[in-house]
This record gives C-alpha cells, sequence and structure tokens, in this order.
C-alpha cells in the first residue's frame, strides 16, 4: 500500500479545504488500506463508506477515486464505476503520472466495468465427435444416421450491450450466432442465429427480478430447422459478502416458457411443434479450503422440470433435471500466489454435470411393443482455460481445452433389438476465445 499512501500525500496538498480537526480524525493511507481490504473481501458497500471519508479531505485523490471505480462496478454500477475510472485517470495524468501501476490498475477495472456494459466475445476451435448424431443402433431403420463419427469446426459470435445499468434498472440487449461445419457427415452442419432483451429490476442490495425473451433461428444441412421463442422470468437473491470458507453468492428461481416451431415438414403423429413450459431453481456459492490461501472455488447446483406439449403425440413428455458445476483456479503448489503454468495468467478448470429424467406420455412408435419411452441422459464435461494475453486495451485471448462424454439409456427396443435412443457419446476439442 505504499504507492497508494505516496500519492495521498502528494494529493493531499492540493485539498482546497482541509481542516486540522478533520486531518486527524481521518487517517488516509489507512482508510484506503481498509477499503482495498474490504473489496477483496467483496464488502463494496463498507469500502464506498470508508472512501466518502476519505474524499472529504481528498476528494481528488487519483486512489480514491481508483477504488470508488472498483467499488461501484462490484456493485453492478459500470457507468457509474468507469466516470470514477476515467476521473482518476485523468487526475493521474494531471499530476504528471507517478504511478504507472496505478494507470495499469485503472485501466484493467475500467475494462471490467465495461464489459457490463458492452461486449465482444468471439470462438473458434476443432473438435473431433464419436456420435454426431446423437442415436444408437437400429435407428437406420427409421431414416435416423445412426452413430457415425466426424471432426468438427466451429465458431460462435456474441455482441452485448446494456444502454442502461444504475443500481436500480438493467437493460440489455444480446445477439449471437454459431456454426458448426462437420468434416464428412454434412447432414449436421448446423448454424443458429439468436437474439435476446432482457430488464432487471434491483429492488435493494441483495433481490432482483428479471424479464427475458430469447429468439433464435437453426439451421440443419442448410435447410430451415427450429424457430424457438422463449419468455423467461426469474428471481435472484445475491447473498451479502462474508469472510466465511463457505459463503453463499446467489440464490435463483426461474420460470419459462417456450414456442418452438420445427421448419420441416413430418407426419402428424411426429409433429414437435408445441410449447414447452420449464421452472428451475439454482443455489451459487463460494468455498475457500485454505485459510491462508485466496483460492476460492465456485460451485453451483440446480433442479429443473420441464413439461413439454406438442400438436403431435410421439415427443409429449417431462423432464426432471439435475445439474452440478464447479471451477476454481489452478495454482502453482509451490506458490499459491501464482497460477499453474503461466504465474501471472489465469489458468481454470471447471466441471460440468447433468442428469436429465426424461419420461413420455404415449406409448412410442419406435418401440416394438409400444412402451412409453423414458430415457436418462447424463452428460459430464471438462474444460480447462488457459489465458494466453489478457490486455484492457485489445481483449483477452483464452486457450480451451475441452472434454466431453455423453450416456443415454433408453427403453426404447426396435423390432430387431435396435436401440436408436440409447447411446455413448465423446467429445474432445480445442478452442481459441478472445474477448472485448
Amino acid at each position: 500500500m505504499s504507492a497508494a499512501m505516496g500519492l495521498a500525500s502528494h494529493a493531499r496538498g492540493q485539498a482546497t479545504e482541509t481542516s486540522a480537526s478533520a486531518a486527524n480524525e481521518v487517517d488516509v493511507g489507512g482508510e484506503l488500506a481498509a477499503a482495498s481490504f474490504d473489496l477483496s473481501l467483496g464488502d463494496a458497500r463498507a469500502a464506498l463508506r470508508r472512501l466518502e471519508r476519505v474524499a472529504e479531505l481528498e476528494p481528488d485523490n487519483p486512489w480514491v477515486l481508483y477504488y470508488r471505480g472498483a467499488a461501484l462496478g462490484m456493485l453492478r454500477q459500470p457507468y457509474a464505476a468507469m466516470e470514477a475510472l476515467d476521473a482518476a485517470d485523468a487526475r493521474l495524468a494531471a499530476l504528471g503520472d507517478p504511478d504507472p501501476e496505478l494507470r495499469e490498475r485503472i485501466a484493467e477495472e475500467r475494462a471490467r466495468a465495461r464489459k457490463q456494459v458492452f461486449e465482444l466475445r468471439l470462438e473458434m476451435g476443432l473438435a473431433y465427435d464419436t456420435n454426431v448424431t446423437f442415436t444408437g443402433t437400429g435407428g437406420q431403420d427409421f431414416g435416423f444416421i445412426s452413430g457415425r463419427s466426424d471432426g468438427v469446426f466451429g465458431t460462435r459470435a456474441q455482441w452485448s450491450f446494456a444502454p442502461v445499468a444504475d443500481d436500480a434498472n438493467v437493460l440489455a440487449f444480446n445477439v449471437r450466432t454459431a456454426q458448426a461445419w462437420h468434416f464428412k457427415v454434412k447432414e449436421f452442419d448446423f448454424q443458429n442465429y439468436g437474439a435476446s432483451l432482457r430488464y432487471a429490476r434491483r429492488w435493494d442490495d441483495h433481490w432482483e427480478s428479471s424479464i427475458t425473451y430469447n429468439y433464435d433461428f437453426s439451421v440443419l444441412e442448410r435447410q430451415s430447422y427450429l424457430c424457438n421463442h422463449a419468455l423467461v422470468f426469474g428471481l435472484d437473491h445475491h447473498w451479502a459478502a462474508s469472510g466465511a470458507r463457505v459463503r453463499g453468492r446467489r440464490s435463483g428461481v426461474f420460470y419459462r416458457i417456450s414456442a418452438e416451431d420445427f421448419l420441416f415438414p413430418v407426419p402428424e403423429v411426429l409433429d414437435r411443434d408445441g410449447i414447452a413450459h420449464a421452472v428451475g431453481l439454482e443455489q451459487a456459492v463460494q468455498i475457500q479450503p485454505l485459510a491462508d490461501a485466496n483460492w476460492v472455488w465456485e460451485l453451483s447446483a440446480g433442479y429443473m422440470f420441464e413439461s413439454v406439449h406438442t400438436q403431435g403425440r410421439e415427443f409429449d413428455h417431462y423432464s426432471n433435471n439435475f445439474f452440478l458445476r464447479c471451477g476454481l483456479p489452478l495454482l502453482n503448489p509451490a506458490d499459491t500466489g501464482a497460477y499453474l503454468l503461466l504465474p501471472d495468467k489465469e489458468m481454470r478448470v471447471e466441471f460440468d454435470a447433468i442428469w436429465e429424467l426424461d419420461q413420455y406420455r404415449h406409448p412410442s412408435l419406435y418401440d416394438d411393443q409400444r412402451k412409453h419411452r423414458r430415457d436418462l441422459v447424463t452428460t459430464c464435461a471438462m474444460r480447462i482455460s488457459q489465458v494466453l494475453q489478457s490486455d484492457p486495451r485489445d481483449g483477452d485471448i483464452t486457450l480451451n481445452a475441452i472434454i466431453a462424454w455423453t450416456d443415454s439409456d433408453s427403453n426404447v427396443l426396435t423390432d430387431d433389438d435396435g436401440t436408436p435412443f440409447s447411446y455413448d457419446r465423446m467429445f474432445y476439442g480445442l478452442q481459441i476465445a478472445w474477448s472485448w
């Protein structure tokens, strides 16, 4: 904190009306150090209270403005945060740029706040898929392409913008597209084009409600495949900052209604056009296994119930979905202040597990005994991410290695003992991502 205290002393001479009694009551360097500690614990409100006292003495102190911007960004007030950070940068320049490290910190924090308002993300990569079609044996009897492996080249792009983002309201747009091009199984070349509009109302520091409209248009084998409209209502509780080893992060519930229009002709009984209702909940927590190391695990778990009603009969069903996610930084065992491969570049590993239990309402036309179809689909995935470049001006570049396994166990048997909906699938991918 010596740099902060040095700048505090420098800026103290710039204050216009500082009384001796006020100077004795407020230890500028100590308050800045305490504000920094509050921010490290995630307690932005406490940091702002300390900074207000310091600002009465030194309103133009660049460290005060920097920490204020960081706190406002943490409170999800990005426009106010960028204003404070811009003021800190201008003040630092006026002082003759005495602290290049602070200038870099300001740039990093401003980029973090700006991403809450405007963000671009591009991804591309190669992968090998052992079961492109998500089907097992016997599917060919019904015209399916069964159990084909193939390589795939994929791209994804996303643009987000929030014209309104303050302490009470957030209005955000999102535009996205994804492409998947297979080397051999061209029938499963896939493109998706989507957009969303989200409005969130923040009632206080903890409670937030939201409504989101999503639109997606999908193309399969260069033919129109699916048009989907969805409306999502959500209610989230953001937990107060805590120094506990296990601490709550967010609790959320949501309801979603979606209308799907499959854009290809099928027999009436196989018509999948219809309405789906879903309700779910999620709990996210942070875990700090080591008290003396800033090694924080992100853990979330949830449940979703979905009921699908179609214009046909074959695909009417309801689902019980359970998921578990875990993400943690990979640190150097010999130095917990550094990352595993590149000491100053973040490296993370993330695990996902999803269990989907589907029960169909009507006897299946695909089953030889016309049983009601039941599926249990298990998906496990792991992603290792290594940041290669982290630049607040040019953006971040990240290398991702992905591996995923899917197992589907269905009770459907064809006349020749085929199992078109029971299969295994492995997916291996390497991806490069740029975000700004």
